[in-house]
């Protein structure tokens, strides 16, 4: 199915024939065979964190580059972790990186490192001990909209040198995250195809924006009509995504 050109395809099977595998072989063999760079989405937190355990199993494509995003605000509220998580790439970018980065961009990412983890302190540890303003808060913290200079240049920093193959992040991340002010604007330009686990538990409306700000690739759509259906639907009187 990978290897099948279609532009959309959807592919509906029963609980527990192993859709979620199925959905992880299309994104590895999609970089592996094509070059081509894959966004897996679903519905939450859970489920993401599922695809992206799923993927990193693939014991015949362990060599993929797979980056998970998750915000701060999600993680303090207790959504699974992975070892992939945008925030641990980040800061391993001047160990694992250090001779491909110029002095400038070491030195960016060093700073965001050393931010980045007292920030964390902060926030998963409550260590009171680490006085941070909210600004030096804002200039480390991870979130769809709105994030720093800094943050924005380690970003750019990372897609240079270690461009993912697959990124696995929430629809509503998604669709933010892409917006005009969003921390992934413009990366996912040279992405080829989304791939939508869960998928009918992905609103109809998100189904739409989905289609209309990502035109370019292709779409692939796992689920079963029969498990769990939208929460929300999106009435033939409704309003174009824009």
């Amino acid at each position: 199915m990978s290897a099948r050109r279609l532009p959309i395809l959807a592919i509906q099977a029963a609980f527990g024939t192993s859709k979620t595998v199925i959905g992880a072989l299309i994104a590895a063999r999609t970089f592996s065979d094509f070059s081509e760079r894959v966004i897996a989405t679903t519905s939450t937190n859970t489920a993401v964190a599922q695809f992206t355990d799923t993927l990193l199993r693939l014991d015949d494509y362990n060599h993929l580059d797979i980056l998970r995003y998750v915000s701060d605000a999600a993680l303090i509220e207790g959504a699974p972790q992975t070892p992939i998580h945008l925030h641990t790439i980040l800061k391993q970018l001047p160990e694992n990186y250090a001779d491909a980065l110029s002095p400038e961009s070491l030195e960016t990412c060093l700073k965001y490192k050393r931010g980045r983890e007292l920030l964390e302190r902060f926030m998963f540890y409550h260590d009171l001990a680490v006085e941070l303003s909210k600004a030096e808060r804002d200039e480390y913290r991870l979130a769809e909209r709105d994030i720093s200079d800094l943050t924005k240049k380690t970003i750019t920093i990372m897609f240079q040198v270690w461009p993912p193959a697959v990124v696995c992040i929430t629809t509503s991340a998604l669709l933010n995250s892409i917006a005009a002010d969003g921390i992934f604007r413009g990366w996912f330009d040279s992405f080829t195809t989304l791939i939508g686990d869960e998928a009918s538990q992905i609103p109809e409306p998100a189904l739409v924006a989905l289609a209309t700000h990502l035109p370019h690739v292709r779409h692939i759509y796992i689920g079963d009509t029969r498990q769990l259906e939208p929460h929300a639907r999106c009435p033939r009187s409704s309003n174009p995504a824009r």
